[in-house]
């Protein structure tokens, strides 16, 4: 479907449970709203209106720059996945060619209990270190994208994967050098149940992931370390500048309705 012409149409880039939430708020009124999402997948999740149009689309900068006079996008409202720090700083730097208002939505980060069985990294490359690595039985969750950063390792340690289940994620992870004996596909939110049968099961020495907060299961994660005493290496948020941020999803919503424009 195509949105009317005529009309001030907000972008929303997409790739969190938050931007369907606002996609959902946007839809109920009727807003007219242009969302990007890296797979096809995705626009399934998000609501079918007649004011809404769903691509799926990875962008460059000089690519977002068209994209956004092309379809007379008036300001963009990024819900983008934390860790896709390229799509923000490619619609931060667009936003600023076009002129056009940027907001920032991302959930505010969840503060845990000390873990004498968690070590929080800042970077990649804190990540790809002896010390977490080598002669371990190591499960990543990390996201299929990342395993091609582990493949060096593939001879010094022994590495196993939690991928989601579509045909492009195995032929991802076998090119990174994982076998099916060391892949495991599963669909998010992963139950306690679940994350303790499989890092049992593979007698896991420790476990590699992402900092997801509470519906990324990060909770889970951590409690299961304590009581398993095994180690648990969070990467951290990059910590990415963005001209404008909000934490809160009725000023995200009220953003994109033109109520305020956080300058």
């Amino acid at each position: 479907m195509s949105l009317e012409q005529g009309f001030s149409v907000v972008w929303l880039i997409g790739g969190t449970s938050e931007a369907i939430t606002l996609a959902n708020g946007l839809a109920s009124q009727n807003i007219p709203v242009m969302i990007t999402v890296a797979t096809t997948e995705a626009i399934s999740r998000y609501p079918q209106s007649s004011s809404v149009e769903i691509q799926s689309c990875r962008l460059t900068k000089a690519d977002m720059v068209a994209f956004i006079c092309e379809r007379k996008l008036t300001r963009i409202l990024d819900a983008s996945h934390p860790f896709a720090t390229e799509v923000s700083k490619f619609a931060i730097a667009a936003a600023q060619i076009t002129q056009i208002p940027y907001l920032r939505y991302e959930r505010e980060e969840p503060t845990f209990p000390k873990n004498e069985w968690v070590t929080e990294v800042s970077s990649f490359e804190e990540l790809l270190n002896d010390q977490y690595l080598v002669n371990q039985r190591v499960l990543l969750t990390m996201g299929v994208k990342s395993l091609p950063h582990f493949q060096p390792w593939q001879s010094r340690s022994q590495l196993f994967a939690r991928i989601l289940p579509r045909k492009n994620s195995y032929q991802q992870a076998f090119a990174a050098g994982f076998t099916t004996e060391r892949l495991i596909a599963l669909k998010p939110p992963i139950t306690f149940e679940q994350e303790k049968d499989l890092w049992q099961s593979w007698q896991i020495e420790r476990v590699i992931t992402k900092a997801s907060g509470i519906p990324g299961g990060e909770n889970i994660k951590r409690e299961l370390a304590e009581r398993l005493h095994i180690p648990l290496v969070i990467w951290q948020r990059p910590n990415l500048q963005y001209p404008q941020l909000t934490q809160n999803l009725e000023s995200a919503l009220g953003y994109a309705l033109g109520q305020h424009l956080f300058s």
